[in-house]
């Protein structure tokens, strides 16, 4: 899931659940920033993840596979013209569960 958080104070904006086998972290990556673009994601926003390895088609998905995905994921998006600030980037996960 993605969470947008404005100001550290007011929690809102969008979710997206990740999904380490039925799409690319490309086509994944595209859609978090036209979704965040939307929402009026600043730079003052913190950016934050929370994966989890036991949800849907992520059941059958390696530790790897969760892993460099949500690496590709990440790298996407902070590669993108999305302002990211990646001292207020957080990541939550139970992938070596």
């Amino acid at each position: 899931m993605l969470y947008q958080l404005i100001e550290y104070t007011t929690p809102s904006g969008t979710w997206h659940i990740f999904r380490a086998k039925s799409s690319t972290p490309e086509a994944q990556a595209i859609t978090i920033v036209n979704t965040l673009k939307e929402a009026g994601f600043t730079n003052k926003d913190a950016f934050a993840f929370e994966v989890k390895n036991k949800v849907g088609s992520n059941k059958t998905a390696t530790k790897n596979e969760m892993s460099n995905n949500l690496y590709h994921l990440i790298q996407h998006i902070i590669d993108s013209d999305l302002p990211i600030c990646t001292k207020k980037l957080y990541i939550k996960t139970n992938i070596d569960t």
